[in-house]
């Protein structure tokens, strides 16, 4: 499994999203290898799939990405239960990851 962290420069959810992500892929026991892509550049937002920083692709799928959501190098925010934030909430990234696994 291939996972990516698509992110702008300084991305203020950058260690939130990758701890969340390092502790999902514990629970589910998932041998992945996770890069840290900075996308500074909106032409490179449209060619990664970047729909907000950070957005995490799982095998070069963005999980979480609405239907009608471009390319955009801001902020992101995630639902989780009735909340939003800046990251996949832990479940949610469980549920992603266990997700992707099946379909391999």
């Amino acid at each position: 499994m291939e996972i990516e962290i698509l992110h702008v420069p300084g991305c203020p959810n950058l260690g939130l999203a990758r701890a969340r992500l390092d502790a999902a892929l514990a629970q589910t026991a998932t041998v992945a290898v996770v890069r840290e892509v900075v996308v500074a550049d909106p032409a490179d937002a449209n060619l990664l799939g970047m729909h907000g920083s950070p957005t995490i692709t799982i095998d070069g799928h963005d999980p979480f990405g609405q239907p009608a959501t471009g390319p955009s190098l801001s902020c992101r925010l995630y639902w989780s239960g009735d909340n939003t934030d800046g990251a996949p909430g832990l479940l949610e990234l469980i549920e992603a990851i266990t997700e992707a696994q099946s379909l391999t």
